[in-house]
């Protein structure tokens, strides 16, 4: 027993140090390769399990009362730690600059498609109160339905409804200028991702709804490539917010991270915040769940008040955070884009 355990230690540390090694070139197209990103997409996703797992393995170790099953538990705990920083990490006091005037408050909530009880769910966005709401998995029906009402608290908006999984919509009570739908291979028609920007104070801010693809698929894999193209080209400060079906600790995270982006709720040290899923027995297999939901800020962006909506008939919880710019970045907003 003790034999097998300590292989299956071996094996676990391995196939993590392998997944952070491993470099990542989104638009290959090698099935082998396809293969290996797959395989440390989902090994950096459940580094917390994976973690848990060993812990619990530890326990039955020192169950076992016997020399060797000590030591065994004491190597599973050591590995189980360092699994299990990226997560602690996360506990760590915020580090986010403190905001200055003028501040916005974004709420990102992914409303499920199916959403079987809609009217709570917008009663329950509609008492945040934010200045922006991004909206996924956002139905022609809902707009039907709930479109009145979310445009008499908020004049301003950008919808592009569809069936299924992938309809935005943007409702706002500041102007929204710079409106575009994204391009393929980023976006398409049954797949809109809208962008925009608002003035914050003098100052553009260019803002993305999102809700990338699967991203340990090569369609994901090549859209987030895409995605970071196009961030290389923008001018102005830029938040992206939205369902990213990826986690924090994925290589996409890393990839935004290096890019200078920062995850509001790594600033503001909120801990694991999962954000999905959130619905029926699926909670519980995943427990303590993802975050796949996220607000990310470019350097000149700061954010505070950090806090989570368990939104009715939905699997998401929304997210909402308060933003502005670190200092005043003096730019004229006819230059801006």
């Amino acid at each position: 027993m003790d034999i097998c355990d300590g292989v299956t230690v071996g094996i676990i540390v391995l196939c993590v140090i392998f997944a952070y090694l491993l470099p990542f070139d989104y638009t290959s197209e090698s099935a082998v390769y396809h293969g290996l990103m797959w395989f440390a997409f989902f090994t950096r996703t459940f580094m917390l399990h994976l973690g848990g797992a060993l812990l619990i393995m530890a326990i039955f170790a020192l169950m076992r009362k016997s020399r060797a099953s000590r030591w065994l538990a004491v190597s599973e705990v050591v590995a189980a730690m360092f699994l299990l920083i990226p997560t602690l990490v996360q506990y760590l006091p915020a580090s986010a600059p403190p905001l200055t005037a003028p501040s916005l408050t974004l709420t990102t909530a992914n409303l499920r498609g199916t959403n079987a009880t809609p009217d709570e769910a917008f009663k329950a966005l509609l008492a945040l109160d934010a200045d922006l709401l991004l909206l996924q998995e956002y139905t022609p029906a809902m707009h039907v339905k709930f479109g009145p009402d979310l445009e008499a608290k908020y004049p301003y908006k950008i919808t592009e409804p569809r069936e299924g999984f992938y309809g935005q919509a943007v409702y706002a009570k500041v102007p929204l200028g710079g409106v575009t739908l994204t391009q393929p291979p980023l976006a398409d028609d049954d797949h809109p991702l809208i962008r925009f920007s608002i003035l914050l104070g003098a100052d553009r801010v260019t803002i993305y709804n999102l809700h990338l693809r699967w991203q340990w698929l090569g369609a994901g894999r090549h859209q987030f490539a895409e995605l970071m193209n196009q961030l290389a080209r923008e001018t102005s400060p830029v938040i992206l917010a939205g369902d990213f079906n990826m986690t924090n600790t994925s290589p996409q995270s890393a990839a935004l991270v290096s890019a200078g982006f920062r995850d509001a709720a790594d600033l503001l040290g909120q801990g694991l915040a999962a954000t999905w899923p959130i619905h029926r027995t699926a909670e519980y297999f995943a427990w303590p769940g993802f975050r796949i939901d996220h607000v990310y800020l470019s350097p000149e962006l700061t954010t505070a008040d950090f806090s989570l909506l368990q939104t009715p008939g939905s699997d998401h919880r929304a997210t909402t955070v308060k933003i502005s710019f670190t200092e005043s970045l003096n730019i004229n907003p006819h230059q801006a884009r």
